[in-house]
């Protein structure tokens, strides 16, 4: 007997073209990892965290200050957005 497994609607899902948003500022969370604090509101982790991102300007405030009006990519207004 061979076991057959539909994939549900969300597993299919036709990725819509990413919402970007520009950096106004940074914070630290509780964690004190640095968050991005975007345009639209939300917040998102932009860690220094090798060999997995090399993100070394989030250490630095003057490397943090070149970055703010860079775009990213707003995952929560992605979904949002479906």
């Amino acid at each position: 007997m061979v076991e057959t497994r539909l994939a549900t609607p969300h597993q299919h899902r036709v990725r819509r073209e990413e919402v970007k948003q520009r950096i106004t500022d940074f914070e630290r969370d509780d964690d004190s990892h640095w968050r991005a604090v975007l345009e639209c509101g939300h917040r998102q982790h932009v860690r220094h965290d090798p060999p997995l991102r090399s993100r070394e300007w989030v250490l630095t405030e003057e490397g943090r200050s070149e970055r703010v009006g860079v775009e990213l990519e707003c995952r929560k207004c992605d979904e949002e957005g479906e």
